[in-house]
């Protein structure tokens, strides 16, 4: 049913991005593989925008950050194995990097500093260029899924964000949709409540199928994981092999859900999902990140990027980074943006 309905969407190529960030490109990497086994032409990237223990300073990288990367468009850029950024004085290696070096592919880079329209505008271009009808949006966790105010959301920012991209390109006549992968897997919304907005999108037919994990998979995965550095990416493969529970990650912040539930990538169509989604149609005309952000502080969601500027200061300082801290912090910085409200 799945192969099927890529297949029908796909058209001429397909585009796949990890759209939180971080790890998300591994398992956007696993979609793409099995999107290339189908037989569709496949192209792979993602956000840019590494956790704390890689790269501690706020906000996503830049392209004008880039040592190594190709432009290839608006908001673009193509990265190989080779690829570093720039970040306060120091190079690292973002994660898209390190996937490009083991995959031996270029990988494309989405930088989400800028307005919504104008990585609207790049991608639609590059799609044009490449003979892509489809785009994929693959988030972790399901928190993609977040209307606003849960009080265990802990990364809003680059998720709506990009669901709103992923509209703007529905816009423009391409095929757009959303992979929620390992509901639960990032310690954010409950399983539970994932299944209840799945309910309320399903009754929109926003809710089109849903792919598991298969022994090959894992084995990819498992080798992908070496290289690429994710927590949440780990629960599905953990789940497969058996464990069943709730497992502490992000240095203890969170727990993260291990079950059969967590195996399963979620496929959604992303338009319908976005006319449910009052964040990303809130920042949808956004003309930077920065606007973005504070268009999400007036509607009092404390987002990723609030939490690194609160933790930046303590970085410089050598304050080390606890799990303790980053709550205390938190909880700290939603106290402090509800009161300005």
């Amino acid at each position: 049913m799945v192969k099927a309905l890529f297949k029908r969407y796909a058209g001429r190529g397909a585009l796949v991005l990890g759209i939180g960030g971080g790890g998300d490109v591994a398992s956007a990497a696993l979609l793409y593989r099995a999107i290339s086994s189908y037989g569709i032409r496949a192209a792979l990237g993602g956000v840019v925008w590494e956790w704390l223990t890689v790269d501690p300073v706020p906000g996503p990288v830049g392209v004008w950050e880039l040592v190594g990367g190709k432009p290839a468009g608006p908001s673009l850029a193509w990265l190989d194995g080779e690829t570093r950024a720039r970040r306060d004085g120091r190079l690292i290696r973002p994660q898209l990097s390190l996937l490009c070096g083991f995959l031996g592919v270029r990988g494309l880079m989405v930088d989400i500093n800028e307005g919504v329209d104008v990585v609207v505008s790049g991608l639609a271009g590059l799609c044009r260029g490449l003979n892509i009808d489809l785009v994929i949006g693959l988030d972790v966790g399901g928190d993609v899924l977040a209307v606003g105010g849960e009080p265990n959301l802990w990364s809003p920012l680059a998720d709506q964000y990009m669901l709103a991209v992923l509209a703007g390109l529905a816009e423009r006549g391409l095929k757009t949709l959303l992979a929620v992968h390992g509901p639960g897997a990032d310690g954010e919304l409950s399983q539970d409540y994932i299944l209840k907005r799945l309910r309320s999108l399903k009754a929109r037919g926003a809710y089109l199928g849903a792919r598991g994990l298969t022994l090959p998979d894992v084995e990819f995965m498992e080798r992908v994981l070496q290289v690429v550095r994710t927590e949440a990416g780990w629960m599905p493969i953990l789940a497969f092999k058996g464990e069943w529970g709730q497992k502490p990650i992000r240095r203890g912040t969170r727990k993260a859900a291990v079950n059969l539930l967590t195996t399963l990538t979620l496929i959604l169509d992303a338009y319908t999902v976005y006319q449910d989604a009052r964040l990303a149609k809130a920042i949808r005309k956004a003309e930077s990140l920065e606007e973005a952000n504070q268009i999400l502080n007036s509607m009092g969601i404390y987002t990723e990027l609030n939490l690194e500027k609160d933790l930046y200061p303590l970085y410089r300082k050598g304050v080390e980074i606890t799990g303790d801290l980053v709550l205390n912090v938190r909880r700290k910085g939603i106290e402090k943006l509800r009161k300005a409200l």
